[in-house]
């Protein structure tokens, strides 16, 4: 799936079955196609938020293992 967000930016978003979670899958959601912004499960949106903003790439039940994009604030 392609999404052009509001931003002008373009998110190519991989959703795949997955044993442990049948209901929701799994998803990966790459900006601009070279860079990986999301992990998770498939929800309507390309980042883990309401925004694109969001710099969690993988959002951890224990926080010490959330991924967060490391270069994400020096690109505002």
């Amino acid at each position: 799936m392609l999404n052009i967000e509001d931003d002008g930016k373009s998110y190519i978003v991989v959703d795949c079955a997955c044993p442990w979670d049948p209901d929701h899958g799994i998803a990966f959601s790459f900006e601009n196609g070279t860079t990986l912004v999301m992990v998770g499960q498939y929800h309507d949106y390309p980042t883990n938020g309401d925004t694109v903003e969001n710099d969690i790439v993988y959002a951890a039940i224990r926080p010490e293992y959330t991924t967060r994009r490391a270069d994400h604030r020096a690109e505002r």
